[in-house]
């Protein structure tokens, strides 16, 4: 059966602003059946426009509560990452929100049988699934830490009862697995335990936050006679209820004429902190590049494949003293691809390695309902096919040190420290933020 569906489709399009964005000239049919991504190792069953999503491996194909699409819902209102943008006969294409990378789904004709078996809620069974699931995205731990994990989870299973305590073990286990693949972007989340690990845990409110707030307090702006400091704690959540957003954020408006305002920029150093950014949408990161580069910025980042318009005129941040763009261990994903991007476009990075966490990250489900996520690429490449330091970090030109106990210095050494230490700033890393403007 093909359904016909309304110009809503349109709606989406509309918000579309990315390099080769869609428009309605697709056929908006959707032929029910069952359809395949090897991109995300998962099929759905669509009918009447409603989808049902399954996640699979070889050992189970179960129900896939987490992930790009939520396990059920309708395709055109789907509230995960994904959103279709086209639809013929014997595929659908998905574009994710937060980095504009698409998925196709071809259609099958149907479901592999291990879908019809209900999977036996065991230790060694959750542990299967997270092993093979990681395996088909290139994640190997070593065979010896293996057969050591696999030891553990079976003796977790020869015991009869099923206590909190052992499910806790489990999840320490499974912990413990998902840090010997050495992702950055690995986590695991056991709703039923009330127990969440992730393996980059970027602390809250590390750096004070003064000056102007923007965009639902994730930016702060604070000037003085030397400075202008940008602080963006994160690249999420710039507007209440709205995680990811495909058009511009209007709240970057307020940014970016602030900016424009200040008369004497020439005059100040221009500094991007990105500490402590565990970062977000890509989206996002490309509509402060323009903003932060006045949009001329040829950037080796795979952001300038987003087409971003602006309704203010760009800032001449050019025109800064000098540009610097901080970064340390908690800078991760998105905010990786901004600070790339900024050094490409002529910033000094200053602070410690990045956290080499430049892969989107991607979200599956176990058997007994417990979420878990890793890095979806092992390798991610630039626009102009070269790689970047994934799984190495951003190396920075002056590095601060976390160890020093200077506390009375702050942002105006920075242009005497370089001149005088060429690789180890005399300030205090802690303190080299907003706190001691």
């Amino acid at each position: 059966m093909i359904k016909l569906y309304s110009s809503r489709c349109c709606l989406l399009s509309l918000l579309i602003l990315i390099t080769g964005s869609t428009s309605c000239a697709y056929k908006k049919y959707i032929a029910d059946g069952i359809y395949w991504s090897e991109q995300t190792a998962e099929y759905i069953f669509v009918q009447n426009g409603q989808y049902h999503s399954f996640q699979w491996s070889s050992f189970a194909c179960i129900e896939s509560v987490a992930g790009l699409l939520p396990g059920r819902g309708d395709l055109f209102y789907t509230q995960g990452q994904l959103r279709l943008i086209d639809a013929k006969n014997d595929s659908l294409v998905f574009i994710r929100l937060s980095d504009g990378t698409r998925f196709k789904y071809l259609k099958v004709s149907g479901l592999p049988a291990n879908c019809n078996v209900q999977v036996v809620d065991t230790a060694l069974s959750q542990w299967t699934v997270l092993q093979q699931t990681l395996m088909s995205f290139d994640h190997k731990m070593p065979d010896k830490l293996s057969h050591k994990f696999e030891k553990a989870i079976r003796l977790i299973d020869s015991r009869i009862d099923d206590t909190e305590y052992s499910q806790i073990e489990l999840f320490n286990v499974m912990k413990q697995a998902l840090t010997a693949i050495g992702d950055k972007h690995a986590f695991l989340y056991s709703r039923q335990l009330g127990m969440y690990w992730s393996a980059t845990e970027v602390p809250e409110n590390k750096f004070q936050r003064k000056g102007v707030h923007h965009c639902n307090n994730a930016i702060s702006v604070a000037r003085s006679n030397k400075h202008v400091i940008v602080k963006i704690s994160r690249l999420h959540s710039f507007e209440d209820n709205v995680t990811y957003d495909l058009g511009y954020s209007s709240c970057l408006n307020k940014l970016a004429s602030e900016l424009v305002a200040i008369k004497d920029l020439k005059h100040r150093n221009l500094v991007i902190d990105l500490r402590d950014n565990g970062g977000g949408s890509l989206v996002y990161a490309a509509q402060l590049l323009s903003i932060l580069t006045s949009g001329k910025a040829q950037t080796l980042s795979y952001l300038n494949s987003f087409k971003i318009e602006n309704n203010v005129s760009y800032p001449l941040t050019e025109q800064a003293k000098h540009r610097y763009v901080l970064i340390n261990r908690n800078t991760v994903s998105a905010a990786e691809h901004l600070a790339l991007a900024l050094t490409h476009a002529g910033f000094t990075s200053a602070g410690e390695l990045s956290a080499g966490a430049f892969s989107p990250a991607i979200v599956k489900t176990l058997p007994n309902g417990w979420f878990f996520g890793f890095s979806q690429y092992q390798k991610v490449f630039d626009s102009m096919k070269n790689p970047v330091p994934e799984k190495v970090g951003i190396q920075v030109q002056h590095r601060l040190s976390s160890e020093r106990h200077d506390t009375s210095c702050h942002l105006d050494q920075i242009d005497t420290s370089i001149q005088s230490e060429p690789n180890l700033f005399s300030c205090r890393f802690h303190n080299l933020g907003l706190d001691k403007f």
